[in-house]
């Protein structure tokens, strides 16, 4: 992301390897060209394969990305802007696969004879309106290039945060499912506090494995209120193991656990509780500040709590973990 800044101050980070670029005003050079040099230098800085596409919306863009990806000729790089053919491409472009469009519109939109991009291009505004609401006009619109989904270039903070992995093997122990619970809702606070965000609610979740037909199955999620909104891990865990506590059941091989932290607010707007003690909050603010910082300089996990456990041995498989060349020492590319 830091390689895609580069070439434009307007960037927008919309998942962790998605990101949306602002050219307006670059009418003086060629867009394909210098999606090229774009997809070059990142390969060449951050050894990253990218493909890039180019429209005059957002959902344009991402429909001319999917096209850069499937055909070779491209060279990962498509732009779809006045396309003498557009509308040919997007007669090829299923209504699922466009940009906003889940899987209930999708059901919708079959169901009135709309089945690709083109179709719903061409599709009557009031009745896009009345049934896909505003969102599906725009989208609507989107589609016949009329920009109507500004560029996000300040990330709002996540009104949730939800952490959770599969486990390696099946668990049933409750302690190991602890150190799990125990492990997300630490990486869920250290989110928190990156945003600068408090939260009021923390649930905890577990689950058997579906797939496995012939064993008992078995799935639950319990949630509470903190006593006032926190970003105090210790605090959290506490509160999420008791969530655990009350939805565990023996008997069941476990394949995932993982919390979720709600109700979410600006730090600044702490909302003290009347029948509560006071908490000694810039202490725990000050502790924090430092766990983050050497976790941060020393690696994740260095300083960690009890409760996530010594071994892990429920963590996920890593066999086949691709080589950390740029983020570990021991795994740093020899050339010879």
């Amino acid at each position: 992301m830091n390689t895609l800044s580069r070439f434009t101050p307007f960037i927008e980070i919309y998942s962790i390897d998605e990101a949306f670029l602002d050219l307006t005003g670059f009418s003086d050079i060629n867009l394909t060209e210098y999606a090229k040099e774009i997809k070059a230098t990142e390969y060449k800085w951050a050894g990253i394969p990218i493909s890039i596409g180019i429209g005059t919306t957002k959902t344009l863009a991402k429909i001319a990305n999917k096209l850069a990806k499937k055909n070779p000729m491209c060279s990962g790089v498509f732009d779809i802007t006045n396309h003498p053919k557009i509308n040919d491409f997007l007669s090829n472009v299923k209504v699922e696969d466009i940009w906003g469009v889940g899987m209930q519109y999708t059901k919708l939109l079959d169901r009135n004879w709309i089945f690709t991009a083109l179709d719903l291009k061409k599709a009557n505004d009031t009745w896009a309106k009345k049934n896909m609401t505003v969102v599906g006009l725009r989208t609507q619109w989107e589609l016949r290039g009329v920009p109507c989904i500004e560029l996000d270039d300040l990330n709002e903070p996540k009104k949730q945060i939800i952490r959770s992995r599969g486990f390696g093997r099946p668990v049933q122990c409750l302690q190991e499912l602890k150190e799990s619970i125990t492990f997300h809702t630490t990486r869920a606070t250290e989110k928190l506090r990156e945003q600068k965000s408090i939260a009021s609610h923390i649930s905890a979740f577990i689950q058997t494995n579906p797939f496995k037909t012939d064993e008992p199955q078995y799935a639950n999620i319990a949630g509470c209120y903190l006593p006032e909104p926190s970003a105090y891990t210790p605090l959290l865990i506490k509160f999420a193991l008791k969530c655990l506590e009350r939805i565990y059941r023996e008997g069941f091989k476990y394949i995932k656990a993982g919390v979720m932290v709600m109700d979410i607010k600006p730090e600044d707007q702490v909302q003290l509780n009347l029948f509560e003690p006071p908490r000694p909050i810039e202490e725990e603010k000050a502790l924090m500040k430092a766990v983050d910082r050497i976790n941060m300089k020393w690696g994740s996990n260095t300083v960690k709590y009890a409760s996530s456990g010594l071994d892990q041995n429920w963590r996920m498989k890593r066999a086949r973990l691709s080589p950390r060349f740029t983020t570990n020492w021991d795994e740093i590319l020899a050339v010879k």
